[in-house]
């Protein structure tokens, strides 16, 4: 509703005493009209300013909450995987926790890397806190595999995907695991075996063996599989396996041990790995035995190689923990992406000789 300003003129000319002065009349509503003018002109824009305003705001709102959005999508396709390792401080595992890094990083994956301390309990509460921190999947090298079933049976729980690397879990779980990778440790066990079998050979001998971890698959597997293939000569005879923990200090003292109770008597050393037999070797040339006896162990890394290029060592059966690592973080992305995977994913074990030396020259871990 517009106002009468002829009204609103008269009672201010009336005040002013200027009423019946038409120019100056005339003046005042020229002059008020400007104002006007002026007044809703402002108005407008300030209207405008205003809506101006508001909508840059919101606009800009908008494409922030669309680049967070769009980096929060990118920062959750980046797979969280933890992998406890109970033999972390092994010589074996040093490659396979530096193989199983590269690949995380060439994959693209969050990779955290826990020493387990080869306790059970140490990595069933590593387990825990990796369910509670919402991790995508866990590697899972057990220290035995009696303890190996709650903290599987935690994991199905939680449906966070499993891989068990290097020695099996417990078999009342090997459902809820989606798959073991690592080496057929009885048909090792035979490799060995048939080594010492050929070493020793009608004559039989005298047999020590250092063994690793008890409770693990690999210390149970690598000797059942030794003795029945050496079992079928019946002059060869076991004076006694001892275990070392996968220690070669620990394997040292074993050796040291063995040598003080039997002596010359000790024709053939087992050692269930290199690393071990690195710590057996010292025991044997600190005695000037090195020489007097035969050795055979697993793993063929670079130490191996070399002891069997210089024959100190006769025999090594192949092991790759590179392959394990790489595999490890290979395999949880497929079973995390939903692929079916084989209930054994299996790593390779030959003998490796003088006669096939060349071959593995340069490729020990």
């Amino acid at each position: 509703m517009q106002p009468n300003l002829e009204k609103i003129l008269d009672y201010f000319f009336t005040k002013v005493n200027l009423k019946g002065t038409k120019m100056k009349k005339l003046m005042i509503i020229l002059s008020l009209l400007v104002v006007i003018s002026f007044v809703a002109s402002f108005s407008l824009i300030g209207c405008k300013e205003e809506a101006s305003q508001e909508t840059v705001e919101e606009t800009t709102e908008e494409t922030v909450e669309e680049v967070t959005e769009e980096t929060s999508a990118d920062d959750g396709e980046k797979l969280k995987i933890m992998f406890t390792n109970a033999f972390y401080s092994a010589p074996y595992c040093a490659p396979m926790i530096a193989a199983a890094e590269e690949k995380a990083i060439e994959l693209g994956v969050d990779l955290q890397i826990l020493d387990g301390k080869a306790d059970g309990q140490v990595q069933l509460d590593q387990i825990e806190n990796a369910i509670t921190q919402g991790v995508d999947g866990i590697l899972y090298f057990p220290a035995d595999q009696e303890s190996s079933a709650t903290a599987v049976r935690k994991l199905s729980e939680s449906d966070i995907p499993v891989i068990i690397i290097n020695s099996r879990a417990d078999p009342s779980v090997d459902d809820l695991v989606g798959t073991f990778i690592g080496t057929d440790y009885y048909a090792q066990g035979e490799v060995a075996g048939q080594m010492a079998l050929d070493a020793l050979g009608d004559e039989g001998g005298n047999v020590v063996i250092i063994e690793g971890a008890g409770g693990t698959e690999a210390q149970k597997k690598r000797t059942d599989g030794f003795v029945s293939i050496t079992s079928a000569n019946e002059n060869i005879v076991i004076l006694a396996q001892q275990q070392a923990d996968w220690d070669p200090a620990k394997a040292q003292t074993v050796m040291e041990d063995f040598i003080s109770q039997f002596g010359d008597e000790i024709d053939l050393v087992y050692t269930q790995d290199d690393g071990m037999y690195q710590g057996a070797a010292q025991a044997l040339k600190d005695a000037d035995m090195i020489d007097k006896l035969i050795c055979i162990s697993i793993g063929a890394n670079a130490a191996g190689i070399e002891a069997v290029k210089n024959g100190e060592l006769y025999g090594t059966a192949s092991q790759s923990p590179i392959n394990e690592g790489k595999m490890g973080v290979e395999y949880i992305i497929k079973l995390i992406n939903g692929e079916t995977l084989p209930d054994w994913v299996k790593v390779e074990s030959v003998p490796v000789t003088s006669e096939n030396i060349a071959e593995f020259d340069g490729q020990g871990w």
